[in-house]
């Protein structure tokens, strides 16, 4: 009996039912293989001789083309994971995007009643509130200075002392807070702010509040504004900066100064989101990002009323643990 060899053997196509025979084609043994494979060795030693025998000596030349090889695939590599970081990097701030509220914020300031789109808050600002606020550009690290006067303020009416339009760090567009995935770009901009587009707005707000709000005490039990001018010591004076939501907290140090740099006073709060309430009375028994200024340091800083107060802003952007 002939030793068929099993694999070949499954190649042959074999009758079924009462279909007509194929002619079976001859299958090597199993000694055919190994007869094959011992010329093969044979054959490679010849070469591998040959080749010895040669002055250029195939060990280096087989050495160069492997080194090659290996070159032009750690370049690929290198590429494939550049490109791949990038993706990465893409897709992250796509997906952080996702996390900010698209739902509709009033605007903070008493007198103004808008309904605004997360990405047109800088654009109203510009646009129907020009007159009267400022805006500036701020970088990482870098400070912005305005001036308030307490003289300006109504009793209980949110104010907009100015604008800050964040661009991060400077240097490349990469850099902008929208570019980076922190927040939605800016829509709707005039055109010679269309530079501002992945800026980060933030304004800064003030109100003149009193203690008696502070305290919470019953709606209607009685008139703040009534106590307050009765008694000036019981006013209080409250700054903090807002903006729309982002994918991770932005942090600021406010000083307040007076002319003659002999007093201040200076707090690093985090920046409030606008959909959050903006009344005073509401949220400054609860939270703590905001400056509050009594009856005195006003006097201090403003001497006596006499001249405005100085204001300085420098945005942070703090790695926290487990952000």
């Amino acid at each position: 009996m002939t030793h068929i060899c099993e694999a070949c053997d499954r190649l042959q196509g074999h009758p079924c039912g009462t279909a007509p025979n194929r002619p079976t084609f001859q299958q090597p043994t199993m000694y055919d293989h190994f007869a094959n494979f011992q010329n093969f060795k044979q054959l490679k030693g010849r070469h591998q001789e040959e080749l010895l025998k040669c002055k250029t000596p195939y060990g280096d030349a087989e050495q160069k083309l492997e080194n090659a090889i290996e070159n032009q695939h750690n370049d690929h590599t290198k590429g494939t994971k550049s490109e791949t970081t990038t993706n990465l990097k893409s897709l992250q701030k796509k997906n952080s995007l996702w996390c900010i509220s698209r739902s509709p914020i009033n605007c903070p300031i008493s007198a103004c009643k808008c309904l605004l789109g997360v990405s047109s808050v800088l654009s109203h600002i510009l646009r129907d509130h020009h007159d009267e606020i400022k805006c500036q550009e701020i970088y990482l690290g870098n400070s912005c200075d305005l001036l308030f006067n307490p003289k300006d303020m109504i009793y209980g009416k949110n104010i907009c002392l100015g604008v800050l339009a964040y661009g991060g760090a400077t240097g490349e567009r990469s850099n902008r807070p929208a570019e980076r995935g922190i927040c939605l770009s800016n829509a709707f901009l005039p055109m010679e702010h269309e530079h501002l587009n992945a800026h980060f707005p933030i304004l800064i707000m003030a109100c003149r509040t009193s203690w008696t709000s502070y305290l919470a005490y019953p709606k209607g039990s009685r008139n703040d504004q009534t106590s307050t001018n009765e008694n000036p010591m019981a006013e209080l004076f409250l700054i903090w900066l807002t903006s729309v939501q982002t994918t991770k907290p932005i942090h600021y140090t406010l000083t307040v100064y007076d002319k003659l740099l002999s007093a201040s006073r200076s707090s690093i709060m985090r920046i409030r989101n606008l959909s959050d309430t903006q009344n005073p009375s509401k949220f400054m028994s609860k939270e703590v990002d905001y400056m509050r200024l009594c009856h005195g340091d006003i006097e201090i800083l403003s001497q006596r009323r006499e001249v405005p107060i100085h204001m300085e802003i420098v945005i942070n952007e703090y790695e926290l643990n487990g952000n």
